[in-house]
């Protein structure tokens, strides 16, 4: 990871999911486990990744 990117922490539900930018492009990408771990019915997230 390049030093001028950050990992950046948002909470959604009560749930933190990391997320970093691409200056490049200006897309966010998400950590997926993060994610599945967000959704209601994911008991293990990192069984789905």
């Amino acid at each position: 990871m390049d030093d001028n990117k950050a990992l950046v922490q948002l909470q959604f539900e009560g749930h933190q999911i990391w997320r970093v930018l691409d200056e490049e492009t200006g897309e966010w990408w998400y950590a997926v486990v993060d994610v599945i771990e967000a959704l209601p019915d994911s008991v293990k997230p990192r069984d789905y990744w």
